[in-house]
Formats: C-alpha cells, sequence, structure tokens
C-alpha cells in the first residue's frame, strides 16, 4: 500500500507536444466564445464543458475510429440528456435507465475504456438534465456545435500535426476474472451512482449530479487504481477550489474569465498525462471559474463548498462500494 500511495504523487513526463494543448483550448475555448458573442454566456458554459469532454474522450485511433467514437458520444449524449429532461429524476423509468447505463457502462469498462465512454457520458447527461429548469433546444445545439469543433480540431491535427496524435495514459491491466466477479463490479459500479443520486437529491442539493460524476469517474474495474483515483481526486477538487476561490475573487470581467478559461483548458492534458490529482485541481478550477463566466461574474461562493463536500462525498461512496466489488482486495503492485 505504502509504494502505490508514494506512486499516487508521481511526476510523471508528458509525452504530449503543443499541439495537444492548442487543441485543448480551442475545443474549449471556440464554444465559450460563441456563448459569449451571442450574449449568452450560460451556453458558452455547456459548450465548454462538453467541448472539455469531447476532448478527454479522444484517443490514439485513426481518425476515422476517432470520429465514429465523437459521433457515439453526442449521440448518446444527447439522447438521454433530452430522455433525461423530460422523464425527470422522479419517474421509475429514469432510475432503471441510469441503472443500466452504468452496469452497461462497468462492463464495457472491463473490455475497453473507450468503449464505456459513450455509456459513461450518455448516463452523465441523464443525470445532469433531470429535472434541468428552463432547458431549452439551444443547449443541444451548442453541444453540436463543440462537437463540430472537435471535428475540425481533429482533422487538423490529422493533417498537420500527425506527430502529435493524442497520447492518453494507458489503464492498468485487469487482471481475469470470472464472470460472478465481473457482475459484482458492474452491479456495484451502479448501486454506487445510483446511490449518490439519491443521496444528493435527498440533501437538497443544487448540484447532485457532481457526486454521481464523482463515482462514475473514479470507479476503475481495477481496485487499487480506484483506490488511487479517490485519493487524487479529493485532494486535487481542495487545490482547484482553492484556485478558485482566489480566481473568482480577484477577476470580475468575463473577458479576463475567458482569458483564464483558455489558459486553463490549455494546460490541461499535459496534466492528464502526469498526475489525476493534477487534472482534477484544474478540472474543478476550470469548472468553478466557468460557473463564474456563466453568471457574468455574479458567483455563487456556496458552489466552492458545495463542490469539494460533493466530490469528496462522492468518493466515500466509491471507496465503499470498490471494497466490496473487489472484496477480499487484491494485495498491491510494486511497480519498478
Amino acid at each position: 500500500m505504502r509504494h502505490r500511495l508514494r506512486e499516487t504523487f508521481v511526476w510523471r513526463e508528458s509525452e504530449l507536444e503543443v499541439w495537444h494543448g492548442v487543441k485543448f483550448a480551442l475545443d474549449t475555448a471556440v464554444p465559450t466564445l460563441g456563448g459569449l458573442l451571442l450574449g449568452q454566456p450560460e451556453l458558452g458554459f455547456i459548450g465548454a464543458l462538453a467541448g472539455s469532454l469531447f476532448s478527454f474522450s479522444d484517443s490514439t485511433d485513426p481518425l476515422a475510429i476517432r470520429l465514429l467514437r465523437l459521433l457515439e458520444i453526442v449521440v448518446a449524449m444527447l439522447g438521454f440528456g433530452i430522455l433525461g429532461f423530460f422523464l425527470g429524476a422522479h419517474s421509475p423509468l429514469f432510475w432503471g435507465l441510469l441503472t443500466a447505463l452504468v452496469f452497461g457502462a462497468g462492463w464495457l469498462q472491463l473490455i475497453s475504456h473507450g468503449y464505456a465512454s459513450p455509456l459513461r457520458w450518455g448516463a452523465i447527461a441523464l443525470v445532469s438534465t433531470a429535472g434541468l429548469p428552463g432547458a431549452t433546444w439551444a443547449l443541444a445545439g451548442m453541444v453540436i456545435f463543440a462537437a463540430a469543433v472537435g471535428v475540425a480540431t481533429r482533422f487538423i491535427g490529422d493533417r498537420f500535426f500527425p506527430e502529435a496524435a493524442p497520447v492518453i495514459p494507458p489503464a492498468d491491466e485487469v487482471a481475469e476474472r470470472s464472470r460472478f466477479q465481473r457482475i459484482r463490479f458492474c452491479v456495484m459500479y451502479a448501486l454506487a451512482a445510483t446511490l449518490a443520486l439519491v443521496i444528493g437529491q435527498s440533501r437538497g442539493l443544487t448540484h447532485p449530479m457532481w457526486i454521481t460524476t464523482t463515482t462514475l469517474l473514479v470507479m476503475q474495474p481495477a481496485a487499487w487504481t480506484s483506490v488511487e483515483r479517490i485519493i487524487q481526486r479529493v485532494l486535487g477538487t481542495v487545490l482547484g477550489v482553492v484556485a478558485a476561490a482566489v480566481t473568482v475573487a480577484l477577476f470580475q470581467s468575463v473577458w479576463a474569465l475567458f482569458a483564464i478559461i483558455v489558459v486553463l483548458s490549455y494546460a490541461l492534458p499535459y496534466a492528464a498525462t502526469r498526475n489525476y490529482l493534477l487534472q482534477t485541481a484544474l478540472f474543478a478550477w476550470l469548472i468553478l471559474v466557468l460557473y463564474d463566466f456563466a453568471s457574468v461574474s455574479n458567483f455563487n461562493q456556496h458552489l466552492l463548498g458545495e463542490r469539494l463536500v460533493d466530490v469528496t462525498l462522492g468518493c466515500v461512496i466509491a471507496f465503499v462500494a470498490t471494497a466490496l466489488a473487489f472484496v477480499p482486495l487484491p494485495k498491491p503492485r510494486v511497480r519498478v
């Protein structure tokens, strides 16, 4: 365990080129700028969030496969997002659909993280739009626009920067498991996400999806990888919340906030290849700055504490679910 905890904070060399940061910044900043120019910064928030998620879901596959994977994710996010809005979080069909989606995402994670992305982001979209007040078709239009930007940057990268193919940190090898063990992991994965949303709603939180999203992102098909991500996500969120608190206190102009969004977006892929803690810190920082941007600098200070509490609660739920999914926990491997 001591070796694994030390590795949690290891600084790894990045293999990324300048284009990776530029691509991520374009995928995030162009939709943000679009919302700002339309006079609807809240649309820019949605576009930026979608664009960053599309970038995180990119892969090292040939361009055609990358575009197909992007299409799958967009269709899943739009389809399940619309279903979540119309069903609402009190519909039995909503809960059944959420459980099925997360179970399926867990099963596909056992095969490949790339295969699981459409279902995982579809589940997040389903939860995020359930009971969302004031939702309009313009939100779906901004997601499509963010996807179009992602298509353009993928084409540009493939054409002019072929040596800078996306470099994703390799996932830990998943040990062979029996069918029962696989089903147990998927069941706990689905139960963790469902319980997280139930707790978030029962506590009357304004962003209960943060708890669910945390469980979906930190639980991995390998026990100690999940534990590492849980530790890193809590600590990274603390750093991100502190940085965001300073940022929103010092900068009131939407254009200044936009510049910060560009810088954070550029840095995110480098953080992702070096350390999950650093990635979490920058992403939490970016999300909270985006909220300030969307509210035209009328930032709700309670979001800072809520983000920290929600992520921590999601990590606690994920830790318990991980322990139950992998009982008895395997011995941590020592990497040389």
